[in-house]
């Protein structure tokens, strides 16, 4: 699923074969007209799904959403494709989504449309091959500590709360837990999201995580990035759970973090041992792939080592 915005030009031709029906012309308007929530799905209860979550098929009964064929489900200016066919989504793929944004879960493979996934049973649970834990952290801001001190609460200058909110070990529960998640526009500063392998806890005294260190990418939020930061955060997340990861690199992954900050945004990849120098390369250039690396954004490797000891100068690795 994404935020699209198609040009008139890529619309009229991807319909090109509905324009002698009458609604070709509004159809162009109306998809090229701003942007389109685009979700395409597998199986052969797409329909009666779109049915259960936007509504009746008939017109009468369809506000405020209306179900129209096997294959459109029209939300205000949302647009939401599925299809029974295995041809007829994948011809929707090439419109809405590029090859490295499409994400399907098979227990043998990752794939999103296959001629063995059509007909998979309703309600089929797609595990994942590690649990994993998301936590949530609020700190308080300098000038925050300050008001506290003003008003004599001494004892919540330093307040930093670690929260444990939700272990998932299947696609399903993972799109559950994302998708009751706020956006990364919608975050405070001094917030972070962390999503650990179940059993670390994101704190470099943990002990699998303290003779490691944390690819970081830094994007400065003067530059709007909240919107790249955020595909950035949802593309990394799926590409860390989803096999997609060599063995040796698997191995050595801890978690993720997001952290949203006064004046940038910042992705950390935490690995459990600095030392494997080739393995962390390869994960550096993932995460720099993941994030869509511009040459503004800072980017190093910092050992948790050195953060204990508050010296966070020590990028290395950054020549890949």
């Amino acid at each position: 699923m994404k935020l699209h915005s198609p040009s008139r030009d890529q619309v009229q031709k991807h319909y090109s074969d509905l324009s002698n029906k009458p609604f070709y012309d509004s159809l162009v308007d109306y998809i090229a007209s701003g942007p389109v929530c685009c979700m395409v799905w597998q199986g052969q209860s797409v329909v009666a799904t779109g049915r259960k979550l936007l509504g009746e098929t008939r017109p009468a009964q369809s506000a405020p959403a209306t179900l129209r064929g096997d294959n459109c489900i029209d939300v205000g200016r949302n647009l939401v494709h599925g299809s029974d066919s295995v041809e007829a989504a994948k011809r929707e793929i090439k419109l809405w989504f590029g090859e490295e944004e499409l994400v399907a879960w098979r227990q043998s493979a990752q794939t999103w449309i296959s001629e063995e996934a059509e007909g998979a049973e309703a309600g089929e649970v797609h595990e994942l091959q590690d649990e994993w834990t998301f936590w949530y952290v609020y700190t308080m801001s300098h000038n925050e500590k300050k008001k506290q001190l003003r008003k004599g609460k001494k004892g919540r200058q330093n307040e930093y709360i670690l929260h444990e909110v939700f272990s998932f070990n299947s696609i399903e529960d993972f799109w559950k837990m994302y998708n009751n998640q706020y956006s990364v526009e919608e975050l405070m500063p001094n917030t972070d999201y962390m999503l650990f392998k179940k059993g670390i806890r994101p704190e470099w005294e943990d002990p699998q995580n303290r003779d490691g260190g944390k690819w970081v990418i830094t994007l400065p939020i003067e530059e709007d990035m909240e919107e790249e930061c955020g595909q950035a955060w949802i593309k990394s997340l799926v590409s860390i759970i989803s096999g997609q990861l060599d063995e040796p690199e698997n191995e050595i992954l801890c978690g993720i973090v997001l952290s949203v900050r006064e004046k940038h945004l910042r992705l950390s990849l935490w690995c459990s041992d600095s030392k494997q120098e080739a393995v962390l390369k390869k994960l550096g250039r993932k995460l720099k792939s993941w994030c869509g690396f511009h040459e503004k954004f800072k980017f190093g490797f910092q050992l948790h080592e050195k953060a204990l000891k508050h010296d966070l100068d020590n990028a290395s690795y950054v020549n890949i």
